[in-house]
Parts: structure tokens; sequence; C-alpha cells
């Protein structure tokens, strides 16, 4: 089953919306949310669906990391973060 929706924010009522109508279809049972790093969605991760883990997207991850660090570090942290993240999927 493939369900999508379509909101103009990302804070937590707005996902909490968002779960609710899922949980409406019969999501009851949901062992894994992966995205960005807002925290809407991981507070209504933790109220709409409890005990459900959460974890950043790659990209998103990535990004954040990127962020953090000088400007000359960023293609080789970047490629490095990569490499990583996909022997972990191997």
């Amino acid at each position: 089953m493939f369900t999508f929706s379509v909101a103009d924010a990302e804070h937590e009522l707005t996902m909490e919306g968002v779960f609710s109508d899922l949980k409406e279809q019969g999501f009851n049972k949901v062992n894994l949310i992966f995205s960005d790093g807002h925290n809407g969605i991981q507070i209504a991760t933790g109220k709409r669906f409890p005990g459900t883990s959460w974890q950043m997207c790659h990209v998103h991850f990535i990004r954040a990391v990127i962020r953090k660090i000088p400007r000359k570090y960023h293609k080789v942290i970047a490629e490095t973060l990569k490499e990583c993240l996909s022997d972990s999927l191997r």
C-alpha cells in the first residue's frame, strides 16, 4: 500500500495531522521513519507512533555535517561520509 500527503509546513501540528491520517488508513505499527532533521517530524513521530524509531536520511545528514565544517573540507568529508554510509548498507 502506498500513500502520500501534501503539506505546506513541517511543524509539529502539520505532521501530527499527516500521521493521524496515516493511522486512519491502517498504518498503526510503524517501525522506522526517515526524514530530514526537522523537529516537528521527530516530535510528531513520538506522539502518533510511540516506540517508532526516527532516523535522518543520508542526504540531510551529510548536508548537516557539511554546514558545520570549513568549506575547504566539504568535498573530502562528503565523499567519506557517502562511502561510509553506502558500506553500512551492504
